[in-house]
């Protein structure tokens, strides 16, 4: 019986060292997809709160939205959270940059000869970076994050 506990003393050692890599991997992996989620979230918000400003500042007396004056603004406050601009490095998402977010004006007719009620529709796209490089095999095949948010126009 002692002759078998010393043939068992190393064993435990080296099942460890055959399971931490797969166990480092799946750690990693992990990590990547709740970051891949954190920023799809962030993402999904700054877009909300881009058509909610354009829905409240675009619309002109009479009905008629005027994007363009306020579309810099717009893409300001989605991705940097503030209508003034980014102060360096300081993006919701690291590496994005305003000309990945745009809106338009979504006229939408409920019933035939009916009013026209306008909504506005920002789009706004990002490109997930890996945390680690190294592991960055497949990320070539991850698809652009891409969220788009329509809201009415509000009226004065």
């Amino acid at each position: 019986m002692h002759c078998y506990k010393q043939r068992q003393q190393g064993l435990a050692v080296v099942e460890f060292a055959i399971i931490l890599p797969f166990v480092v991997l799946v750690a990693i992996a992990v990590a990547e997809l709740g970051r891949g989620l954190y920023q799809y979230n962030t993402l999904n918000k700054a877009v909300r709160d881009g058509v909610r400003y354009l829905s409240d500042v675009a619309i002109q007396p009479g009905g008629t939205i005027d994007i363009d004056s306020y579309r810099t603004q717009m893409k300001n406050l989605v991705v940097c959270g503030d209508i003034d601009g980014c102060s360096s490095g300081s993006e919701l998402l690291p590496g994005w940059s305003t000309d990945k977010v745009d809106a338009v004006a979504v006229p939408v007719t409920l019933i035939s000869g009916g009013p026209t009620i306008n909504h506005i529709e920002v789009t706004a796209t990002y490109t997930f970076a890996p945390l680690f490089d190294a592991l960055a095999i497949g990320y070539s095949k991850i698809p652009d994050m891409s969220v788009t948010v329509t809201q009415r126009a509000l009226r004065l």
